[in-house]
């Protein structure tokens, strides 16, 4: 019996869904080149200020405080630019995926239906081997569906992961947004690392998707960090009042008293020479800030740190 094979649909959409993720890293590209510009012109008034071409300490010291204004917009966007290259990177790898496993998967679902209807037509008088070699093939090919289907699940985290870096301001599913980022970061979550979440209501919120998920991931990896290897991963979020709170702890050795008021310092990092920016926790307070919120850092109850980004519900005029 010959059953003709039908094209299996792919598990999301075409090309067309990549569209508005590649115009989003030109926006933060082209926005990134017109502010690297603006910096350089505050840094050439600030410098006519300083050498007295007006004898105004009072000019000086406004260029100077709006110069560091403009830097620390610089390396958010210069953040936001390398997020949306690895949004870019996710979402053509998601793409290329996609495509062969919606064809085998549909393919494997036709040969397991049509080996079911041989197994109710086999003779009786088959031989053991060949009846051996039947059941082999049956079993193997059942024990391919669950590794088909966690490559699926993969590929849907990430192009949720995708969508997320898109910048507008848009309803987000935290919840899916966590579990995106936790996939990206499975490389890092051995067996000494456990996971416990907890999310309640609300579970969409308004928000500037794409960075808050940037703030998320860049959060997750500075707990990770400070566990190296060992410790529980705590995230939480919920709602309460006209507040949304993400809650993210680790049980790592946690933040000395005299580090903590500079932690937010763009370019500062407890970690050895090489192995970080320094511009995570600055980026993320920068994030929490432009959603009109806070970012705080905490000493966990279980040891450790825990980040807290409260964030209004209600986004109003915030940009």
């Amino acid at each position: 019996m010959h059953n003709e094979l039908e094209k299996p649909a792919p598990l999301f959409g075409s090309d067309a869904e990549l569209r508005p993720v590649l115009l989003a890293v030109d926006g933060v590209q082209a926005n990134l080149a017109a502010l690297h510009t603006s910096v350089e012109h505050a840094a050439s008034r600030a410098a006519l200020a300083d050498s007295g071409a007006d004898g105004s300490p009072g000019k000086s010291t406004a260029l100077d405080a709006a110069f560091a204004a403009l830097q620390d917009e610089q390396l958010r966007l210069v953040q936001s630019a390398k997020m949306a290259s690895l949004v870019e990177l996710v979402a053509g790898i998601a793409h290329e995926i996609n495509n062969p496993l919606a064809f085998v998967l549909g393919h494997l679902d036709t040969a397991l239906r049509c080996l079911s209807h041989v197994a109710e037509h086999l003779p009786e008088d088959l031989p053991d081997g060949a009846i051996h070699s039947f059941q082999r093939a049956s079993e193997r090919l059942n024990e391919i569906s669950p590794g088909l289907e966690r490559i699926r699940e993969l590929v849907v985290k990430l192009h949720t992961f995708s969508r997320l870096g898109e910048g507008e301001r848009k309803q987000m599913n935290v919840q899916e947004s966590v579990e995106s980022v936790l996939t990206m970061l499975g490389h890092r979550l051995g067996d000494g690392i456990r996971i416990e979440t907890r999310f309640r209501p609300p579970f969409e919120i308004e928000c500037y998707a794409g960075l808050l998920n940037q703030a998320i991931m860049s959060l997750i990896c500075n707990a990770l960090d400070a566990m190296a290897g060992s410790g529980v991963l705590g995230i939480s979020a919920e709602g309460t009042g006209d507040t949304y709170t993400i809650t993210i702890s680790d049980t790592g050795a946690g933040i000395p008293p005299g580090l903590r008021e500079r932690v937010f310092e763009p370019f500062f990092s407890t970690k050895p020479v090489g192995d970080g920016s320094g511009l995570g926790l600055s980026t993320s307070y920068s994030i929490a800030r432009k959603h009109g919120g806070v970012l705080d850092l905490i000493d966990s109850e279980s040891g450790g740190t825990s980040a807290i980004i409260r964030i209004p519900l209600n986004l109003g005029d915030h940009r």
